[in-house]
């Protein structure tokens, strides 16, 4: 999913894109929701579900849904305000689930959930989705991975441990977090957003396109 903030308009205008493929599993679990608005304003949602096939698939839906309609009717004027209320709503959504039908308990999603208001950018993020920004031939990832993997890169970069060993580390994929109905103790949402300038990608996406490497990537979102 992606957005591209073009020049020669005040405010910057955007193009928003989104695309999925299914891969190897047989189950689509990845959800994704894109809203905007006459004034400029926009909101791009995406999950990637975990809890089995059937309950990732289960969550990731009841989340970007929720989440939708929260953010939609909301009444804090405050985006990253009202990031916060839509994520909490969606949070409650999965735990009334998960209530009513045990057996999808222990499901949860990723949550990646940005606006674009006034040429900045604002976000909520948990779990390892990756929010990066593609600007000019740099790219740059904005969000906290909330991960194993996530805490041995950081770990490396800090010179506490090699690249080597971050990468080659087992459990790199294991979650430290994610929307499952119970206290969410780790998102990223900064207070201060990002000003977005014109030429500016965007990019969300679920785990699974780090296997893509960064070249190729901002070669495929230069075209798309």
């Amino acid at each position: 999913m992606a957005g591209e903030a073009e020049t020669g308009h005040s405010p910057l205008e955007a193009d928003i894109a989104w695309g999925q493929v299914q891969g190897e599993r047989q189950s689509q679990q990845d959800r994704a929701a894109c809203m905007s608005w006459p004034n400029g304003y926009h909101l791009m949602v995406l999950g990637d579900g975990m809890g089995g096939h059937a309950a990732g698939e289960v969550a990731s839906g009841i989340v970007i849904e929720s989440f939708r309609k929260a953010f939609v009717s909301g009444s804090e004027l405050d985006p990253r305000e009202r990031l916060f209320q839509a994520l909490q709503a969606a949070n409650y959504a999965i735990f009334d689930r998960s209530v009513a039908e045990p057996a999808l308990q222990g499901m949860g999603t990723t949550l990646l959930a940005v606006v674009v208001a006034a040429d900045a950018l604002h976000w909520v993020s948990v779990g390892d989705s990756p929010l990066w920004l593609l600007r000019g031939r740099e790219m740059h990832r904005l969000n906290e991975d909330h991960s194993i993997g996530g805490v041995l890169d950081r770990r490396a970069h800090a010179g506490e441990i090699t690249y080597e060993e971050a990468n080659q580390a087992s459990g790199r994929s294991k979650l430290l977090e994610a929307v499952m109905g119970a206290d969410i103790k780790r998102v990223d949402s900064p207070v201060a957003p990002l000003p977005l300038r014109g030429g500016d990608i965007v990019l969300l996406a679920s785990d699974g396109v780090e296997t893509c490497p960064c070249d190729e990537l901002w070669k495929i979102a230069q075209t798309e």
